[in-house]
C-alpha cells in the first residue's frame, strides 16, 4: 500500500498507467487526439460495441501481449462510453 491506498486501488492505478501507455504510445499517434480521431462520432452505444468486441477477442487471443494489448484497448473504450453518458 502506498499512501493509504488500498491495494485494489493500487492495482487499478497500475492498470490505468498501462492503458495510458497504451493511448499515449499508440492511440494518439496512430489516429490523434480527441476530436481529431474517427471515434469523434462514436456514441455510447458503438463505444460499448468496440469494448465488446476485444472483450470477446482477449477470449481466444494465443500471445500473452496480445491479450493485454486487448485489455487496455477495452478499458480504453469503456472510457470512451464514460464520457458519453449522459450527464
Amino acid at each position: 500500500m502506498v499512501d493509504g491506498t488500498s491495494k485494489q486501488a493500487e492495482r487499478w492505478l497500475n492498470f490505468a498507467r498501462a492503458v495510458t501507455d497504451h493511448i499515449e504510445g499508440y492511440v494518439i499517434p496512430q489516429y490523434g487526439d480527441e476530436g481529431d480521431e474517427p471515434a469523434a462520432e462514436y456514441d455510447f452505444a458503438d463505444c460499448v460495441k468496440q469494448a465488446q468486441r476485444y472483450l470477446a477477442r482477449a477470449k481466444t487471443n494465443q500471445r500473452p501481449e496480445g491479450l493485454e494489448r486487448d485489455m487496455r484497448k477495452a478499458a480504453h473504450w469503456i472510457q470512451k462510453a464514460w464520457d458519453r453518458l449522459e450527464k
